[in-house]
């Protein structure tokens, strides 16, 4: 066969195409009323694959794909009679295709496509046929990495990478665009200078030559009023150009990034095809019968979200299937069809998609899912008759948590739901579920139609201890200027930094000292001022160093990072690294707080105050189970002076307690695996020697009545994470130790 990339690439863009349809309609033959439609459309596909191959000269394929349409023109004219084992054999067939198109010089594979044409052959003579137990294609369609291979047409697509590229080149040329507005401000000042200078010069010659029968107009210097004039018409002139040029370019800029966006839109059949037959491999492989439904498959979705949710979608069908969907025998017992349904519907509200997956199943054991949580001590002793339904289903999300009586390859764990609603969260989008018992159970999804995307200049900011060099985008809407800095222009006002810029004395803040990271210029020269604010708040804010100007796909802040005063996104640049995407306006309001609080700093301390001295002999313990969210305590409560120890978990936290007797003071979180914040805090608060340690609660929880139960069971404070600020928490343990002397 030929090796040319480019001949090879459309080869295999069609074939996709062709096998995917076609494993549609081998899974519809089964329960189709009359077949012959389906069989003439098969045959017709591997007709059109055998003519394909044989052009390429792509022996092996051709021949394969002759003998499907053999086997299908049998069954047309039923000389064959249409049964499951010839529905395997086709799916089997499609495997082999599909693996021979992307190993396409794998010489073990000429032997399997022996092995299939002896089967058709078998097949086609009533005799019984043999298919291997694990195909050519490796493991088994169900597994994950079976729903990666098949999404090959997305990575074999040419126009995949143009569209990105022409999505954020449309961003940036609107970004350049909008970059006008501080040109058009000088042109405008220009003008108006021009305007005063023609003023001024008119009465100079007025005050010179008072009466008009003086002037001699042969004096070229009385010709330069007239001449200023014409030089003030023409720059105005051409001004009106350019803000035509611009309005132009902007709505060009704006057709771009319309149309890119569009075209970044694929349908949601499209890429979640190959799941119907994914769902009757897995019920296969379970010993059920189910079958997959999609309602509105041809809504189009950014194809980033698709991709986003096809492994989670998969963790849900799992959940569905291994949960939900019962087996033949109870089924027919409970008077159902033998066949379970799970049904994916689609919808649209304004920019924003719903999807349904909803099962015909058992619905959810509440009974099981009760025993699961009291026996872990999830919840305190009597709240689980005071949930409503929806926060009981709530709990299916957590971590661990899992009705199954058995844990098998493809659920029991209680990882799915995790899954599913971690990643969904990602995206901006939320998870809901209901159940209703031997009805099913209802799973939404509501996720953004187009990821939002938004014009930055990204920065480095400085360098974490822990995690190195760290960058972040600020919006280019929110920036009025970016300007370079010298050690003239730097200013003290009200004993605070300031900067010197133009006629103005702006606040300063070194972005690094604010974040708690350490600067990397080596000199002024390539550090840069960010001009924030309008007219009434405006601050400069010092940053390492200018990096790229682009446009980033907008995602949520994870909840793993915990409240980011001033962000409200995440994105990220090249290799791989994460960004934090600031929102302006609140950022300005944080770092202004943060720079009248520089000269409370410098002030001499007040006699209550703790020294230097007892801050650095107090150690404090943090419970937390999320990694991410105690490193960032670990590093704000040691850069403060304190020595910190580390726990994942309730017991572990008591274990921590008994091995150092020394612990001032401990900050916990609630929801934490095998024991939670509050049975800790009870178990501390009931031996005699720690019923005066004080505890700290920071969590995620609003309910004020979850902030008066902690309080109850013995905490000293309640700090809700989404009003998480380190420079308050840290004044707080400073203010509770204090008292505790």
């Amino acid at each position: 066969m030929p090796h040319e990339p480019d001949i090879l690439l459309i080869f295999k863009a069609q074939m996709d195409a062709h096998l995917r349809e076609a494993s549609a309609l081998l899974l519809t033959l089964e329960a189709a009323a009359d077949p012959h439609p389906g069989l003439q459309s098969l045959m017709r596909i591997f007709h059109t694959i055998k003519g394909a191959a044989r052009a390429i000269h792509f022996e092996t394929i051709k021949e394969s794909a002759h003998a499907m349409e053999d086997l299908f023109h049998a069954l047309m004219q039923q000389e064959l009679a249409l049964h499951a084992g010839v529905v395997e054999l086709g799916l089997h067939a499609i495997d082999l295709l599909q693996s021979t198109i992307e190993a396409t010089e794998d010489a073990a594979l000429q032997g399997a496509h022996q092995h299939l044409r002896l089967q058709i052959k078998r097949c086609m003579a009533g005799e019984e046929v043999v298919l291997p137990d694990t195909d050519a294609r490796g493991p088994s369609a169900a597994d994950q990495g079976g729903a990666e291979r098949r999404t090959n047409w997305l990575s074999t697509s040419l126009a995949r990478e143009h569209i990105d590229r022409l999505f954020e080149l449309g961003g940036e040329i609107g970004a350049t665009v909008g970059g006008y507005h501080d040109l058009r401000s000088q042109s405008c000042l220009f003008a108006s200078q021009l305007h005063r200078f023609e003023g001024g010069l008119n009465r100079f010659f007025a005050s010179q030559w008072p009466d008009s029968k003086q002037f001699d107009f042969q004096d070229p210097r009385l010709q330069l009023p007239a001449q200023m004039q014409e030089m003030r018409k023409s720059y105005l002139q051409m001004m009106e150009l350019q803000e035509q040029m611009v309005a132009r370019l902007q709505g060009l800029a704006q057709n771009i990034a319309r149309e890119s966006a569009l075209a970044r839109l694929v349908p949601f059949e499209e890429v979640f095809a190959d799941y119907a037959r994914q769902l009757r491999d897995l019920a296969k492989e379970l010993g059920k019968s189910c079958r997959l439904e999609i309602q509105n498959g041809q809504l189009r979705v950014d194809r980033s979200v698709l991709e986003a949710l096809r492994l989670p979608l998969l963790h849900a069908l799992r959940n569905a299937l291994g949960h939900g969907i019962e087996s033949p025998e109870l089924r027919r017992q409970r008077g159902k069809a033998v066949e379970g349904c799970i049904q994916l519907r689609l919808g649209r509200q304004g920019d924003r998609i719903r999807l349904e997956m909803q099962d015909d199943g058992a619905g959810i054991d509440e009974e099981a899912l009760q025993r699961l949580v009291q026996s872990r001590a999830l919840l305190p002793a009597g709240k689980w008759q005071h949930l409503s339904a929806a926060e009981r289903w709530d709990l299916l999300f957590r971590p661990g948590i899992s009705t199954a009586q058995t844990v098998t390859d493809l659920h029991g764990r209680g990882m799915g739901l995790n899954i599913v609603r971690t990643e969904v969260e990602r995206l901006g989008g939320q998870v809901n579920l209901t159940s209703t018992p031997q009805q099913g159970t209802l799973l939404t999804l509501e996720l953004p139609m187009l990821l939002a995307a938004t014009a930055v200049v990204t920065v480095l900011g400085g360098e974490h201890p822990f995690f190195g060099k760290q960058y972040y985008a600020f919006p280019l809407s929110g920036i009025r200027e970016i300007l370079p800095v010298t050690a003239e222009q730097k200013r003290l006002l009200q004993q605070r930094p300031a900067v010197r810029i133009g006629e103005e004395i702006v606040p300063l803040v070194s972005f690094a000292d604010w974040q708690g990271l350490s600067p990397l210029a080596a000199s002024e020269a390539k550090q840069r001022l960010l001009l924030l604010g309008g007219s009434e708040q405006r601050l400069a804010l010092l940053v390492e160093k200018v990096v790229d100007l682009s446009t980033l796909l907008h995602q949520p802040l994870p909840a793993e990072l915990g409240v980011q005063p001033g962000f409200e996104g995440v994105s990220t640049i090249q290799d791989n690294r994460i960004v934090l995407i600031a929102e302006n306006s609140r950022l300005l309001g944080t770092a202004l707080r943060y720079w009248e609080l520089q000269a409370v700093a410098a002030e001499p301390a007040s006699e209550d105050a703790p020294s230097a001295q007892e801050i650095r002999n107090k150690t404090i313990l943090v419970v937390e189970d999320s990694h991410t969210v105690r490193e960032v305590a670990r590093h704000f409560l040691q850069s403060a002076g304190y020595d910190v120890l580390m726990a994942v978990n309730g017991e572990d936290g008591l274990q921590r307690l008994h091995e150092h007797p020394q612990i001032d003071l401990i900050m916990t979180d609630l929801d934490m695996p095998r024991m939670n914040g509050l049975a800790m805090i009870q178990a501390i608060r009931q031996q005699q020697r720690e019923e005066h340690l004080p505890i700290i609660v920071v969590s995620y929880k609003e309910d004020p009545a979850e902030r008066q139960r902690a309080l109850q069971v013995g905490a000293d404070h309640f700090v809700n994470k989404s009003e998480f600020d380190s420079t308050i928490v840290l004044n707080t343990i400073r203010t509770i130790l204090h008292q505790a002397v």
